[in-house]
């Protein structure tokens, strides 16, 4: 099919079946996410969208291109938004749809407005295309800080499984989408599209290749390293807040955490929630002391002080004694805490996680944990991972240390998705992960994002695995979306100047 066929199946002039046809192409960019990892949709889906987009007559049209084509993009990545109201399905899944609706029609108005945006700034195809790449760019990093943040699903992310996912160290998330959009549109904003094609693939193989140089050199050696045990117990969320299935997790714990415990053990790391009890009861935290035979425990558990409830990661030494504790600052909106509550509370909706747990208070205290000779790691909790901004501006620490629950969010796409994210902050700072997830997907990443030891969804166990070594510290640790913005700038000037001086 011919360029200008494409746009006339895509265009105003398609009538109302556009509206199925882009919403077709937003889902179809969306597999280039977890689990299905195919990015060359996710360029084929753009494609599509951008040669439909530099046909509209005005801005409303470009904005309503742009929704339907984010709608049908976010209503496929994000779908694991209805496993939480499925957990009791009873109660909660009438909610479901709405709150997949809700979100999605929300998330697809930042492209809206990138969409109308650039067609405002553009004169030209080629103009508008590289006004549509700056404006998608701007969009994720709002969504990064409005309303408390959800930069889930960015473009970038499609790279996850390539070599090019490398070049994050270099420009960071917002910079890879920036070049995934730009790559997308260059084959239909050239006057000949073989011409634009051939510069895309260009572009990508570049990235690729030296995506491969970087990861050339194979894992440092693992002799004398500290090793720790990750325990990955698969409680299902149905029956974890059970009081009467409490005590059998709570034994499951412990008899993985005292099972063939190596020599050189430095640290036994719980996920979040892992234990469901409060941080003060003396008898339980001795039963995991006595489990860890001389290694720090460092656990996923609530703490209580006065009225404040906190979602918390405590560590305990040898001695029973709680030498470090950092308390979840960035909480769940509707999940861990409710907005407005007051006003919700009249009309009866809470949080499901916050019926079941209590609702949590913000922590203030610092995100570094002390683990010894491991030195200070950063402590995440649950979707504390998904933010690179909040990440980055913290002095450098030795490895990053992500506990989550990602039971909420079913065996399909959510936790895989959720493992991507944590994924790509190790290669953004050239820092090892540590991730401990109560029903998967735990691991031990090093500082190029390689998955060294994991552990699949839905199956319980342990890993034994020696701390990779910190990497020296990448452009983008060190330059954060900076040099971004001023190269997005210079091209807004461009196009401007374009605009005003046709």
């Amino acid at each position: 099919m011919k360029l200008r066929d494409l746009r006339s199946q895509f265009g105003p002039e398609a009538g109302r079946r556009r509206f199925v046809l882009l919403t077709g192409a937003g889902a179809i960019a969306a597999l280039g996410h977890a689990p299905i990892s195919l990015p060359i949709f996710t360029l084929l889906g753009f494609a599509v969208s951008i040669a439909a987009f530099v046909t509209c007559k005005s801005w409303r049209q470009a904005a309503l291109l742009g929704w339907l084509f984010a709608l049908g993009y976010f209503a496929f990545s994000l779908s694991w938004l209805v496993e939480p109201f499925l957990v009791d399905a009873s109660r909660d899944g009438w909610m479901a749809p709405f709150a997949l609706a809700a979100m999605t029609s929300g998330l697809a108005l930042f492209w809206a407005a990138a969409f109308a945006a650039a067609w405002w700034l553009g004169q030209s195809d080629a103009s508008r295309t590289i006004a549509l790449a700056v404006a998608m760019t701007l969009a994720g990093l709002l969504r990064e800080v409005f309303m408390t943040g959800f930069p889930w699903a960015l473009p970038a992310y499609v790279w996850a499984e390539t070599p090019v996912a490398q070049s994050l160290a270099w420009y960071g998330p917002h910079g890879l989408t920036f070049v995934t959009v730009l790559a997308a549109g260059a084959w239909c904003s050239i006057r000949q599209p073989w011409l634009g094609g051939m510069l895309a693939l260009a572009g990508i193989a570049a990235l690729w290749i030296l995506g491969e140089a970087r990861l050339h050199q194979r894992p440092e050696a693992s002799e004398n390293l500290p090793m720790v045990r990750i325990v990955q117990p698969n409680v299902p969320q149905e029956l974890k807040w059970d009081r009467g299935h409490s005590q059998r997790f709570f034994d499951r714990l412990i008899t993985m955490t005292a099972a063939d415990v190596p020599e050189n053990l430095m640290a036994v790391i719980w996920p979040e929630t892992a234990a469901t009890f409060l941080l003060r009861e003396e008898e339980r935290i001795s039963a995991i002391v006595g489990a860890a035979r001389g290694a720090l425990a460092v656990i996923g558990i609530r703490r209580r002080t006065d009225s404040r409830q906190f979602n918390s990661l405590a560590v305990i030494d040898s001695h029973g004694s709680i030498v470090d504790i950092y308390d979840k600052r960035r909480l769940v909106p509707f999940g861990e805490y409710v907005p407005l509550a007051n006003q919700i509370e009249s009309i009866g909706l809470e949080g499901l996680a916050s019926r079941l747990q209590g609702r949590f208070d913000p922590g203030s205290g610092d995100r570094f944990l002390d683990l010894g000779v491991a030195g200070r790691w950063l402590a995440l909790i649950c979707f504390e991972s998904i933010f690179p901004r909040d990440i980055r501006r913290h002095p450098r620490p030795d490895g990053l240390l992500h506990v989550t629950n990602d039971g909420w969010f079913g065996t399909w796409s959510g936790p895989q998705q959720h493992f991507v994210q944590a994924r790509m902050r190790a290669i953004e700072l050239g820092l090892p992960l540590i991730r401990a997830a109560n029903t998967g997907i735990s691991a031990m990443v090093d500082g190029k994002g390689r998955v060294l030891h994991s552990l699949p969804v839905d199956v319980s166990g342990k890993i034994d695995a020696p701390l990779p070594r910190p990497l020296m510290p990448t452009l983008y640790s060190q330059t954060g979306d900076l040099p971004l913005m001023i190269v997005l700038l210079i091209l807004v000037g461009m196009v401007m100047r374009h605009r005003r001086y046709p």
